[in-house]
């Protein structure tokens, strides 16, 4: 478990990355302080989070909590913002405009965000015991644990792979369209 574990470290320090470049760009923003915050609390949580994978520290647990409720109101703003004016559709991707980029930052907090609660709250299990094949069989009920124990544990493993899929799809989403936009559809900014 120890390479999806890496890979989940490795997709953090990406988003981390991400999130502080989109914190450094919001400085000269007229609303700078609802996403400077933000993408700073988001880019805090996934640093620490490369590193270790803390389960029991509570003031991690709060950040995340923070910077998802604060991710969902800006969310909400920036969608209200787009029907109101009916500038871009709701699912637009078109980053020349600045309600598509607020509105894909704010999801992208989230997704990460939600994706590090869970993972905060589950660690991966590397090995388990058959105690099926104990050479003491006095207590009946151990091969009913065995098999018990064996599904916990494929369950949290299924939480892990789908945790580390989930961190692995908001890399490629979060660097990828902008690379896209930018580099292949040759889009402009429209301020």
């Amino acid at each position: 478990m120890e390479k999806p574990i890496n890979l989940f470290r490795v997709c953090s320090l990406l988003m981390a990355f991400l999130f502080a470049y989109s914190a450094s760009v919001q400085l000269n923003d007229p609303d700078w302080y609802f996403w400077f915050p933000l993408y700073t609390l988001a880019c805090v949580v996934n640093l620490i989070n490369c590193k270790r994978i803390s389960s029991k520290s509570r003031r991690i647990r709060q950040m995340i909590g923070t910077a998802l409720s604060l991710g969902l109101f800006l969310l909400a703003k920036v969608v209200a913002e787009d029907v109101i004016t009916e500038k871009v559709g709701v699912l637009s991707l078109d980053l020349s405009q600045r309600v598509v980029r607020e509105k894909i930052g704010s999801a992208l907090v989230i997704a990460s965000m939600v994706l590090q609660l869970r993972a905060t709250s589950s660690k991966p299990k590397e090995k388990y015991v058959d105690f099926g094949k104990t050479k003491n069989h006095s207590i009946l009920s151990f091969s009913k644990i065995s098999s018990f124990t064996k599904t916990v544990f494929k369950f949290q493993n299924l939480i892990w792979r789908v945790l580390i899929s989930g961190m692995v799809a908001i890399v490629i989403f979060g660097y990828g369209l902008p690379f896209w936009f930018f580099t292949i559809k040759k889009g402009e900014i429209k301020i």
